[in-house]
């Protein structure tokens, strides 16, 4: 900003990406059985058609391995797959889902073809799992 923009360094503040909620990571968490967990509103700029695809592959060397999605996702029946549609944090019921999701799953998955900021994979970090991601936006950093 200061470089590229001319602006003061007064006048620049910098900031780190936070999350929107923070899941508590459970302890007692199965960590034996893969358990992939996506979130995301807009299926085609996350990447939520590659997910599933990939977690085919997945299910052939582990025949146990679920996926969890969350989000604007459309229908899908796939052997594995659970879809929860939106969940949204200001509803207790709903927010409760999401952090029992999060506290289950044994990785987050979301390939983003662009991603501004991520605030998910900081939750996931909350949640005490890693995330599989993309370097395209402002993820990346």
């Amino acid at each position: 900003m200061v470089r590229d923009f001319g602006q003061p360094p007064d006048k620049v503040k910098v900031t780190g990406v936070g999350a929107n909620y923070r899941p508590e990571a459970d302890p007692s968490r199965n960590w034996s059985v893969p358990t992939f967990l996506f979130v995301g509103k807009d299926w085609e700029r996350k990447n939520g058609d590659l997910v599933v695809r990939a977690f085919r592959d997945v299910r052939q060397r582990h025949p146990g391995a679920t996926l969890h999605l969350v989000g604007g996702h459309p229908p899908i029946v796939e052997e594995g797959v659970t879809g929860h549609g939106l969940l949204r944090l200001e509803v207790a019921e709903e927010r409760d889902r999401l952090t029992h999701l999060y506290q289950r799953a044994t990785a987050f998955v979301m390939p983003s073809l662009h991603e501004p900021a991520g605030f998910v994979y900081a939750e996931a970090q909350f949640a005490g799992i890693a995330s599989i991601g993309t370097t395209n936006g402002g993820a990346s950093t």
